[in-house]
């Protein structure tokens, strides 16, 4: 009782096992891997990527595929193999007679001189050729495409190295998205162990008359901080990335752009007091000035573009500079120029008071409309600036505008083997489906009496088998009228 349940329970196992093993499987699986995918293009991208492409139930569906597929090739591989290199050439004599593609052929032409017109008509064709000779008779083996015949295991070997690749960039790639340039400003260091260093040099802005945005270039530059501080220079735009490396390096496209302002005020009454302290209140963080020369270094407010060529400052939270030894609050609106206007780009700068006490509003002190942003040089570099400084008591405000480029920066080192996998099924589709394989057999005997020679032909496709006979016919002919030719040679 005991051997026949563990009897059943091997067969269930080994019925299993053979069913995971089969192409159909495969199949099923890649379909279903298909769907998963479309459905998660649906969703929105980073619900997609962490429900789909990132969760351990896809990758093991991936993995089970790769298994079913490697054993299906691992299966076929020594058949497929040996029976497009090393087929038999000498077969029984019934063996050319049998099938729907075979014929006979009765000559007075000797089988040596026969065999060899055969063998030149069958070249003509194609066709490449095997001959041997036994016991007085020709063997002649023809095939054509047998090396397309491996197709199929090039198109499954590639899936799998297709699905090792994606696994293999998911864990060894990386992604730093909107990574915040200043047009004009410091290089940001690229991070992870790469030793390069990114700087946007110049931020080349388009309008349509309108005002609208129109396009827009991004002049950058990659420095080797590891490489003596070399310098690479590359132009970008939306449609334009930046393959830095080659197919192995990185990818750099730009994702956004915006503006940044920065608040110059300071006492009339000082002939040499500096730039005034003051803090940034944006998105509920407060970034406040330090002693420095540089003012790069000053904080600044982020103004996103709303798509009509004007820009407001991002969160909706407050978001102003704020003087604390004056107690004024600074906000701070932008515009693109209008071509067909002929207007300049401009600035709405309001200078306010804020609430002393709960419930109490801000009291607004003065308000700049339409104030023209012009260019000036400071430290022998062109910025651009509002024209009309706003004077609070013996507080000069103005306004710094700087361009702000965003850029997604990318490293995969399993791109260039996806798409190499990606040519290499098609190159195995392609031959498999455009190059048929299809293999002849000959077998040359003499007739009795040795007056002349039998010869019996014997052909076999594997796609396309109604049209293969139509040629077979042809062949057939043609090696018979050689044949019968080389009776006058």
């Amino acid at each position: 009782m005991l051997d026949s349940v563990r009897g059943a329970g091997f067969l269930s196992i080994g019925r299993i096992w053979h069913g995971l093993r089969s192409m159909t499987f495969a199949i099923i699986m890649l379909l279903a891997i298909l769907c998963i995918v479309i459905a998660g293009s649906f969703l929105p991208q980073d619900s997609g990527i962490r429900l789909v492409y990132e969760s351990w139930w896809f990758y093991s569906l991936n993995g089970l595929l790769m298994l079913s597929i490697l054993s299906c090739v691992s299966r076929r591989f020594r058949g497929v193999v040996r029976f497009s290199f090393h087929a038999p050439v000498v077969h029984r004599p019934e063996f050319y007679r049998s099938g729907d593609t075979a014929c006979a052929l009765s000559t007075q032409v000797p089988v040596e001189r026969a065999s060899s017109a055969a063998v030149s008509a069958l070249r003509s064709c194609g066709y490449r050729v095997e001959v041997m000779h036994v016991d007085g008779g020709a063997y002649v083996l023809a095939d054509r495409f047998r090396v397309m015949r491996m197709g199929t295991l090039v198109s499954h070997l590639s899936i799998v190295l297709l699905v090792v690749s994606i696994i293999w960039g998911a864990f060894a790639g990386w992604l730093d998205k909107s990574v915040q340039l200043e047009a004009g400003g410091a290089a940001v260091p690229i991070g992870h162990g790469t030793g390069l260093l990114l700087r946007s040099d110049s931020f080349n802005f388009g309008l349509y008359p309108d005002g609208t945005p129109r396009n827009f270039q991004d002049h950058l530059t990659v420095i080797e901080n590891n490489g003596g501080g070399r310098e690479h220079h590359q132009v970008i735009d939306v449609n334009e990335p930046w393959y830095y490396g080659g197919v192995f390096g990185y990818d750099i496209h730009q994702a956004d752009y915006g503006v940044a302002a920065r608040l110059i005020a300071v006492d009339t009454t000082q002939a040499s007091s500096g730039v005034l302290p003051y803090c940034a209140l944006q998105l509920a963080i407060q970034q406040c000035t330090s002693p420095t020369a540089d003012i790069t270094a000053l904080p600044s407010l982020l103004l996103q573009p709303l798509g009509d060529g004007s820009y407001q400052p991002v969160g909706s939270d407050v978001s102003a500079f704020y003087l604390p030894a004056q107690d004024l609050a600074v906000t701070l609106d932008f515009h693109d120029a209008v071509p067909e206007d002929n207007l300049p780009a401009t600035a709405v700068v309001t200078v306010a008071k804020p609430p002393q006490t709960q419930g109490q509003s801000m009291q607004v002190l003065r308000e700049a409309l339409d104030d023209p942003i012009t260019t000036r040089v400071f430290d022998g570099r062109p910025e651009m600036i509002t024209s009309q400084p706003i004077d609070i008591g013996h507080v000069r405000i103005a306004l710094l505008i700087w361009r702000e480029a965003f850029v997604n920066i990318g490293h995969n080192p399993a791109v260039p083997f996806i798409f190499a996998s990606c040519g290499l099924v098609l190159l195995g589709l392609v031959s498999v489906l455009y190059f048929p394989f299809s293999r002849l057999w000959l077998y040359i005997s003499s007739m009795e009496g040795g007056a002349g020679s039998v010869l019996l032909l014997r052909g076999s496709a594997e796609k396309s088998k109604q049209g293969f006979k139509r040629r077979f016919a042809q062949i057939s002919r043609k090696v018979q009228q050689a044949v019968v030719g080389s009776v006058w040679q």
